[in-house]
């Protein structure tokens, strides 16, 4: 069960049925795809997280190789950091994986409450 990719797919349903805003119209122009690109240094630090997660078993293999893949192997300023084949839904599935791992890691969250993405799911974690 790959939680990144599930949760990406239920937020492209959300978006499908109009459950939320659709990005296009809290964005116009395309301004909340062009705001999803990452900088080199965000591009290094989302891969980072990225690997401490799953050096930690916090991700597992398939969800890490999820991230690892929708940034792609190389930042460049075309890419924006991410992978050609990456759609919102998962630009921003990543964003807050990535932003929930680095918040428990400052925190110093103990490892079994990091990432629970039913609560996550339950809690606001969806685009409302």
């Amino acid at each position: 069960m790959n939680r990144v990719e599930i949760h990406a797919e239920k937020l492209r349903e959300r978006f499908k049925i109009g459950d939320v805003l659709k990005p296009e119209e809290c964005f116009p122009g395309g301004a909340l795809e062009k705001g999803s690109a990452l900088d080199s240094e965000e591009h290094a630090w989302y891969q980072g997280v990225q690997s401490r997660a799953r050096a930690s078993e916090i991700l597992s293999l398939e969800e890490a190789l999820t991230i690892y893949s929708a940034l792609g192997e190389v930042w460049t300023p075309e890419n924006g950091g991410w992978a050609p084949h990456v759609d919102l839904a998962l630009k921003v599935s990543i964003t807050q994986v990535v932003s929930e791992f680095a918040t428990a890691e400052k925190k110093e969250t103990p490892r079994q409450d990091y990432l629970n993405f039913e609560e996550m799911l339950d809690d606001g974690w969806e685009v409302d």
